[in-house]
């Protein structure tokens, strides 16, 4: 239970906290973006085998809560979207996961930049496809 709720602080709680409070500031913006880093393991679509229950969920509550905060956002012209930037070799991904930091922080930057507000409420790869809800 605790590594859960950990997991709930850190992966939901704290980025749409910290997004909440950029909204003004955002909405004045040039690039009017709201992003958050999650994970094709918050996919529901996606769910191939049973492990790693709490940040999975983490996960797949940031993504339905961003996609609220879309929804919310839209009149004001906001993009808000989760990206998941594959598989990097992080303490996490391990030493064996197919990209290394630098790629995916290219690629996800890439994908970043190339937001439109059409984009909003979609769940992206880091290669800017749509992934499954």
């Amino acid at each position: 239970p605790v590594r859960w709720l950990e997991e709930l602080r850190i992966n939901v709680i704290a980025p749409i906290m910290v997004a909440r409070r950029f909204v003004p500031h955002v909405a004045r913006s040039r690039e009017r973006r709201i992003v958050a880093m999650s994970s094709s393991l918050g996919s529901h679509a996606m769910v191939r085998a049973g492990s790693n229950h709490a940040y999975r969920s983490a996960k797949a509550a940031l993504n339905m809560a961003l996609g609220v905060m879309a929804l919310e956002l839209k009149e004001q012209g906001i993009t808000v979207v989760p990206v998941a930037p594959g598989m990097t070799r992080t303490d996490m991904g391990g030493p064996d996961a197919p990209f290394s930091a630098e790629d995916s922080v290219a690629h996800v930057r890439r994908t970043i930049a190339g937001l439109r507000p059409g984009d909003t409420g979609r769940f992206l790869s880091r290669d800017s496809s749509a992934l499954p809800w």
